[in-house]
């Protein structure tokens, strides 16, 4: 299994001149990437592979040993061609995870040290704003949607952004994602071969958590989360 963090994407909604995996929610300088990066390493789970576009040379001129992935079309594309393009490279299963994540180090080996082949980590409700609820009918993917009212039962969870997926679905997900340019690697390309590929979920309730969507999810995440994690 090789890992790679998917950050691609523009960021826009944030609104700031940096990619969101570069920022430093903390003082002591240390990025969201790098933190991910540290936390992998200690794990056992490194070196990493990063699916970089936007403001790309940003990325590759950090100190971390770092594999690179270049999208080209980051600006016009979905987070599943990032997958689709570190895939074709790699061709093995992949832990996957995006760059604008803060969570705790109990999260990585949750998921890469679980039985399934294919696995996404939920946690439990954190009312963040944004956020993307799961249909999972005893442990296993159905559908997952920001609404609520998308879903066939009561979500089990919320998707956190760290999964673990076999070369079979990948290869899948491959072929289905060249004919959907736009579309998302999770509400997207997994939700539509879960039914071939069983993906199965893992729940940690209490997982002390935030992704960076936002300037609102970024005053969460310094104000609340950092500080929880520090404690």
């Amino acid at each position: 299994m090789r890992t790679v963090i998917l950050a691609a994407g523009l960021g826009s909604r944030l609104g700031y001149h940096l990619p969101k995996g570069l920022l430093s929610p903390g003082t002591g300088g240390e990025t969201l990437l790098q933190r991910s990066i540290r936390l992998l390493e200690t794990a056992g789970l490194g070196p990493v592979t990063l699916v970089v576009g936007y403001q790309a040379e940003v990325y590759k001129a950090l100190p971390e040993n770092l594999h690179f992935v270049d999208n080209p079309h980051y600006a016009t594309t979905g987070s599943l061609l990032s997958l689709r393009l570190a895939f074709q490279e790699l061709q093995d299963d992949l832990l996957v995870l995006e760059s604008d994540l803060l969570y705790e180090a109990r999260a990585l080996p949750a998921v890469a040290h679980s039985a399934p082949a294919n696995l996404l980590l939920l946690s439990g409700f954190t009312e963040a704003g944004d956020e993307v609820y799961v249909d999972a009918p005893e442990g296993r993917l159905r559908n997952m949607s920001k609404r609520r009212e998308d879903l066939q039962a009561e979500p089990a969870g919320e998707f956190v952004g760290i999964c673990r997926f076999s070369k079979e679905l990948l290869a899948d997900m491959d072929e289905w994602g060249a004919a959907h340019p736009e579309a998302h690697y999770e509400s997207d390309g997994v939700v539509a071969l879960c039914a071939k590929h069983p993906v199965a979920t893992v729940t940690i309730p209490d997982l002390v958590w935030c992704e960076v969507d936002d300037a609102h999810h970024w005053q969460r995440c310094q104000e609340l989360i950092l500080p929880r994690l520090r404690d």
